[in-house]
């Protein structure tokens, strides 16, 4: 036990700053980058060099030709970046051309193969022609989810009538998007 106390005693006397008074030779090569050197990581750091989230506008049109119509939602085809994850957010809708008695949409965003069906990840309507963010009688829903590349995402349209339509869908996407575009 003694022998113990010992070395942790000449353990803590020894583990704090040593002074050196007098020259100090040092042979052999020293590694450590120089002012300039530091001074440039300081600065990429500062600018967020690789980790910068950014949010870009991005359109896509969508047509159907029933009341309620499924289609693929892949952000590759909508930005031509492939882009690992992301925030998405129904951002507007425009040119919208449907039939005049269509006078309400819902937009919906869910997993592809998820049962049931009837969770969503985010939900848009719109009412005479304006995107609306009021609550819905069945329930309260988020318009923005989060992409995962891994995953595959259905968008549904239900115009309500039955009638052909198309609209451009504005999504708002959030994410660290690579320097080029990718080739679909």
């Amino acid at each position: 036990m003694n022998k113990l106390f010992l070395i942790l005693s000449l353990s803590f006397m020894l583990a704090g700053e040593m002074e050196v008074d007098g020259d100090l030779n040092v042979s052999g090569d020293i590694q450590s980058p120089t002012i300039e050197e530091l001074q440039a990581q300081i600065v990429a750091l500062q600018q967020g060099a690789n980790n910068k989230l950014e949010t870009r506008i991005f359109d896509k049109n969508v047509s159907w030709n029933v009341n309620v119509e499924e289609k693929v939602f892949n952000l590759l085809d909508i930005t031509s970046f492939d882009i690992e994850s992301a925030i998405v957010h129904f951002f507007a809708i425009k040119n919208i051309d449907v039939s005049p008695e269509s006078d309400e949409l819902e937009i919906t965003m869910h997993l592809t193969n998820e049962v049931p069906t009837n969770r969503k990840l985010a939900m848009v309507r719109t009412v005479n022609d304006v995107l609306s963010d009021e609550d819905m009688s069945y329930g309260t829903f988020d318009n923005n989810f989060i992409y995962s590349k891994q995953l595959d995402y259905t968008l549904t349209v239900n115009d309500g009538r039955g009638e052909p339509g198309s609209i451009t869908l504005v999504f708002a996407v959030t994410a660290q998007f690579p320097e080029t575009r990718s080739q679909k």
